[in-house]
This record gives structure tokens, C-alpha cells and sequence, in this order.
């Protein structure tokens, strides 16, 4: 079953009374960004009056991101091109002395939502989508993913912000999920849902803290194992450590990583919502799943989400970090020099090389790619995974955006 984009669900909500507002129903801390630089990360669907040229990845129409729910890799293809002269110093000097001690004090206040947020489609007023601070992102990739995962400074870098990154996308796709969520209570039953239950689920601490368990528990579960994006459990113990410091609500992600209480908790949120609703029809608990209301709530589609990096401070700007989506490839030709590495490698080498392109068609974050940047080679190379012992060196050209294969060999003599 395809899964709608965004735009058309909304269209659909207009016609429910109270279902969209034109205003801020709740404080939201990424309402107002006024003239600070953002970079669409992702952008399924073109901004009303947005520039052509704004973002990174664009498709052709918001009807591309209508798929089928059993293709969703929920794994998030997002990459940074570090200089390769950068180094630890000079990133502690862009952040301050005194970003340490604020960045826990926001953590303590606001949880993973401290850097990185999610503003609705029920909410006209502004882009609905997921939002990033980079100064944030940068120090929560510093202070939590401290383990070394690399001997280079830029490419651990490069791996760490990238964890830090996927942490907080995940964490504010279930925001995503569950407004989509209760869209489905909303269209199945023509009656307002989300914003109400917004209002009716808030406890003391003002935000529904069972979501924001469930969002901290989908963070941690996307660490579980290797993937395209993390290499598993080393980081599974630094994000549980990170989720107990925080707020109520938000400490509980621990406890919901399992499926079974992942998804049984999923349930009793769904059920809060419809709880807040005045409508006669009704959905029984012990025999009514609404579970499937959540558009797969094991493997969120962040794709239909635009995801927009903030850098209030300017920070990825002075240090000459760049943010990249870069969800497939195709390669546009293989250099005479890539076409001898390859023909000395041998007859099964070319077979998995074959391979390692079919794969790059449908996804960056397929599992096994390793898909990275290579600084080394200098701006716009990047690494892939072909077998254990074999790496491709891919280059996209600066102003036709086309990919060329430019290397192939073993892991030693490529460098790695």
C-alpha cells in the first residue's frame, strides 16, 4: 500500500473543522527562524514561493514520495563533507567555553528536542518538518558519541555528527508518525484530533511525555544493530546514558526499546488520542489494534518529512562543514583508471562492483555500503563498501551533479 504525501493529507484535513490552525496552538521553539541560514537536508515538497534552487535533494513531484511501506529504509542517508584541515582545537573555539555546561543545561530542560525539533502540518503558519541546530547537533555529536571511530579526526567526525544526526531525525520522525497517526483518527472519523489531544495529554512538565519516551525509545532502537548508518550496539550505550539525564518522560525511552513494549505502548498512546476526541464512534481496546493507524511505526518513513539544518551560529558555515542527503546514485561513467583497477581485480570483483551499483540506485543506507565522504580525495569524493576487502572511490561533479567511479582496489592501497 502507498503511503500519501503530506500535502495531501493536509488538503484533506481542511475539510474537518478545528482539524488546521493557522497559528502556534503550544509554544514551539522552531516557529519563528527568521532570517538564520537553513539548509533543506530533505525536502519531499516544494515550500509555496521557495526558491528552486534551496535544496539538496528535491524530487520531481510530491508524488514520488508515495511508496510502498515494505521499501522503506528507515536509516538516514545524511553525510558531511568535513575539510580535511579541520581539527579538534578549532572546533572547541567555534563552540565556546561555555557550550559544554549550556548544552547539558538544555538537555536537562528539554531533552533530545533541545537540539533538534518537530513543527506539525496541522500548523499552516510555517514549513512543517524536522528541525536541526548545528551548533547543537555538532556538541551532542562531541559530548555523546565519544568513543573513537576513527583514528582520523575528520573521518570520526564525520561518523560522529553523522550518528548525531540520525539520533535526532529519529527522534522527531515519531513526532512525525504519531501526527500522522492521529490524522488517520482525524480522516477515518471527520472529527479534530491532534490538536485537542495536544492540549488533553499535556502533563505538568507541558508536552505528552509518554510520546516523548516513545520518540527517545525509536532513537535508540535505530542503534541496535549495524547498519548503513551506525555501526550498532557501540553507540547503544552512550544514547540510553543520554536519554536517562534528560526530563521526564523523555528518561523512560530506555524502558520501550523492546518490540513488544514499543509497540504495546504505541498502541496505548494511539489510544490516548482517540480518547480526547468528541466523537460517538468508538474503538474498543481489547479488540480494536491502532497500531497500524502509526504509517509503520517500526520503520518511519522520514523521507516524507523535510528536514531542515538551522545554523543560528553560523557554525558549520565557518568551519566549512557541509551537510549532504544523498539518498541514491547513479553512476554516470567509470574513468578509463577506474576500468584498469577494476580489470585487474578480477572477474568477481567486477560481479559485486555490478552489485554495489544496483544497490546505489535504490539507497545510500542500503546495509553493507558503508556509504561515507572522502576527504582525502578532496570536496564531492566519496567511499563505498564493494566486498570486506574492496572500496570504490566515487566522485560527484560540482556542476552537473553527475557521479563518476574513479577507483576501485583494496582497503590498504585506497587508503582506508
Amino acid at each position: 500500500m502507498a503511503l500519501p504525501s503530506i500535502h495531501r493529507v493536509r488538503d484533506s484535513l481542511a475539510d474537518i473543522p478545528g482539524a488546521l490552525i493557522d497559528k502556534p496552538s503550544t509554544p514551539t521553539s522552531g516557529v519563528d527562524i527568521g532570517d538564520l541560514p537553513c539548509v533543506p537536508i530533505n525536502q519531499p515538497e516544494h515550500a509555496e514561493g521557495q526558491s528552486s534552487d534551496a535544496t539538496l535533494a528535491r524530487p520531481e513531484s510530491a508524488d514520488q514520495y508515495d511508496q510502498p511501506e515494505d521499501s522503506i529504509d528507515d536509516d538516514t542517508p545524511i553525510v558531511f563533507e568535513i575539510p580535511p584541515e579541520l581539527d579538534e582545537r578549532t572546533v572547541r573555539e567555534h563552540l565556546g567555553r561555555d557550550q559544554g555546561s549550556e548544552f547539558e543545561r538544555l538537555i536537562e530542560v528539554s531533552g533530545t528536542d533541545a537540539i533538534g525539533w518537530y513543527f506539525p502540518f496541522h500548523q499552516t503558519i510555517a514549513q512543517h518538518g524536522i528541525y536541526i541546530s548545528s551548533s547543537r547537533a555538532l556538541m551532542f555529536a562531541l559530548r555523546v558519541f565519544q568513543r573513537k571511530y576513527s583514528e582520523d579526526f575528520v573521518e570520526n567526525l564525520s561518523r560522529q555528527l553523522q550518528y548525531a544526526v540520525h539520533a535526532v531525525v529519529r527522534h522527531e520522525a515519531f513526532h512525525f508518525a504519531t501526527e500522522c497517526m492521529a490524522a488517520n483518527w482525524e480522516l477515518a472519523t471527520g472529527t479534530a484530533c491532534y490538536l485537542r489531544a495536544r492540549e488533553g495529554l499535556r502533563g505538568s512538565s507541558g508536552y505528552v511525555e509518554l510520546e516523548e519516551a516513545l520518540a527517545n525509545a525509536y532513537m535508540i532502537r535505530g542503534f541496535r544493530w549495524q547498519s548503513a548508518v551506525t555501526t550498532g550496539a557501540q553507540a547503544t550505550p552512550s544514547l540510553k546514558a543520554f536519554c536517562i539525564s534528560q526530563p521526564a518522560g523523555y528518561k523512560d525511552g530506555p524502558k520501550y526499546v523492546t518490540t513488544a513494549k514499543y509497540e504495546a505502548t504505541c498502541r496505548r498512546l494511539a489510544f490516548g488520542y482517540h480518547e480526547t476526541m468528541s466523537v460517538d464512534w468508538h474503538a474498543p481496546r481489547m479488540s480494536f489494534d491502532a497500531l497500524p493507524l502509526f504509517p509503520n511505526a517500526s520503520r518511519i518513513d522520514w523521507r516524507r518529512c523535510p528536514v531542515i539544518l538551522v545554523d543560528e551560529r553560523n557554525v558549520f558555515s565557518l568551519l566549512g562543514i557541509v551537510p549532504k542527503f544523498i539518498n541514491t546514485i547513479v553512476i554516470y561513467q567509470q574513468t578509463d583508471g577506474f576500468q584498469k583497477m577494476l580489470h585487474h581485480l578480477g572477474s568477481d570483483i567486477h560481479k559485486k562492483w555490478e552489485q554495489t551499483k544496483e544497490k546505489l540506485v535504490q539507497s545510500t543506507g542500503r546495509g553493507g555500503l558503508d556509504f561515507k565522504p572522502w576527504p582525502a580525495r578532496g570536496k564531492g569524493w566519496f567511499s563505498v563498501r564493494v566486498d570486506r576487502s574492496v572500496r570504490a572511490h566515487l566522485r560527484q561533479d560540482s556542476g552537473s551533479g553527475q557521479w563518476y567511479a574513479e577507483e576501485i582496489g583494496r582497503h590498504d592501497a585506497m587508503g582506508h
